[in-house]
């Protein structure tokens, strides 16, 4: 079933059949978690010198704040598509959505889970890991983008210029959002677990400072 995600005619074409939808968007989410999963455990172990705790948070943080975000940048996304004229609805949006974070889990895990795994055995410099986390997942955004471009194009019916200003603007949106939701789940970076709770982190969801955490 996996490499059917890879059909991008046919995996939106499912997702705009109302019947096949459902399972479709079930196992997305569920592949999206395992992927970012496993690779939020592989970070957060080789970055927190070792720490099988910390390593379990990061498991479950990786997948609540990109979910997170997707579910708090949808309104938005929604509404510039019915500006545009797109022939789906709310759901089809989120479909689109979620098959864009669909392969920027894969990607994230199939190249920066194996890399970082490397650099971990490799006792790579904790600057190094830092920066090559934040680009494997900008990365893995630009290809997600990728594939949320061709679900405007076949579940919206947009055009090239409505898919290509869409996805522009929608990639703003998404990295306005996603600092948000790293606040509302709360810090990764290390020594930060022992100061903050799991789910602190509301009363600083702004500034630059909250933008770095994102993509550590």
């Amino acid at each position: 079933m996996f490499r059917e995600f890879f059909d991008r005619e046919k995996l939106f074409k499912g997702l705009a059949d109302r019947v096949k939808s459902r399972l479709i968007l079930q196992e997305i989410v569920i592949y999206t978690i395992v992927s970012l999963g496993i690779y939020g455990l592989i970070y957060g172990y080789f970055v927190n010198n070792m720490d099988v705790d910390w390593a379990l948070r990061d498991m479950i943080k990786y997948p609540a704040t990109f979910l997170l975000t997707i579910l708090f940048s949808s309104p938005a996304y929604h509404f510039l598509a019915i500006m545009l004229g797109c022939k789906g609805g709310y759901k089809e949006t989120i479909a689109i959505m979620l098959a864009g974070m669909l392969m920027m889990s894969t990607f994230t895990l199939v190249f920066g889970g194996i890399l970082l795994t490397l650099m971990g055995i490799n006792k790579t410099a904790y600057g190094i890991l830092q920066a090559t986390n934040g680009g494997v997942i900008l990365l893995g955004c630009l290809l997600g983008a990728v594939y949320f471009y061709y679900g405007l194009r076949i579940t919206h019916q947009f055009n090239d210029s409505q898919a290509i200003a869409l996805v522009l603007i929608c990639g703003i949106i998404f990295m306005v959002m996603l600092p948000q939701a790293t606040g509302l789940i709360g810090p990764y970076s290390v020594g930060e677990y022992e100061r903050y709770g799991f789910l602190e982190g509301m009363s600083r969801i702004w500034g630059t400072a909250q933008m770095t955490k994102a993509i550590k």
